[in-house]
């Protein structure tokens, strides 16, 4: 437990004006802007790090690669669960438990989704925000057409989060995969 409490205030120290804002963003009732709060959490923590090289040093403690990126997306996701749980709890006091955990399903199920293309486009595009934030433009414009149903940010069907998930292993096996380092030197 030590290893998720060093990530833990690692992430509270270096961004908690970020955390603070996307959590009191992630309050409102619109799935738009808990989306967009989401994504402003999760482009923050081991992304950002990523994209400016941070991670080679936090990895010189006693901390895999895969505890990081696990950690790292638990941390953010843990703040996001509870801004939804004061949003439901709050401002949506009169719908039924039902409508209740259909909304809470669906505004946290888009968590793997955005924080694997935050780390895929850390990764190899060196942009932890900027292109997931054009992406989630263009899947919101789509969401017009018959895309709503398999949408990973909209997450209307069972579909949809299946994408999300694996869109999430993927950035967890690049990122894990040691063999990723050595074809980027060549």
């Amino acid at each position: 437990m030590k290893k998720f409490e060093f990530i833990f205030r690692k992430i509270v120290k270096q961004r908690g004006i970020r955390i603070l804002t996307t959590f009191f963003l992630a309050i409102f009732p619109s799935h738009t802007l808990k989306v967009f709060a989401q994504l402003l959490m999760l482009s923050s923590i081991l992304p950002h790090d990523i994209e400016r090289g941070d991670d080679e040093i936090i990895l010189q403690y006693p901390i895999r690669k895969l505890e990081l990126f696990f950690f790292e997306f638990l941390t953010g996701s843990l703040f996001m669960i509870i801004a939804e749980f004061l949003s439901i709890s709050l401002l949506k006091s009169h719908l039924g438990i039902h409508w209740k955990l259909f909304i809470f399903s669906r505004d946290i199920s888009t968590l793997p989704y955005i924080y694997g293309i935050c780390m895929l486009s850390a990764m190899y595009l060196k942009s932890s925000f900027i292109v997931p934030f054009i992406l989630l433009i263009v899947d919101g414009l789509l969401c017009e057409t018959a895309w709503r149903y398999t949408s990973p940010a909209n997450v209307q069907t069972i579909w949809g989060f299946l994408i999300g998930i694996g869109i999430f292993a993927i950035a967890f096996m690049l990122y894990v995969n040691p063999m990723r380092g050595r074809s980027e030197i060549k």
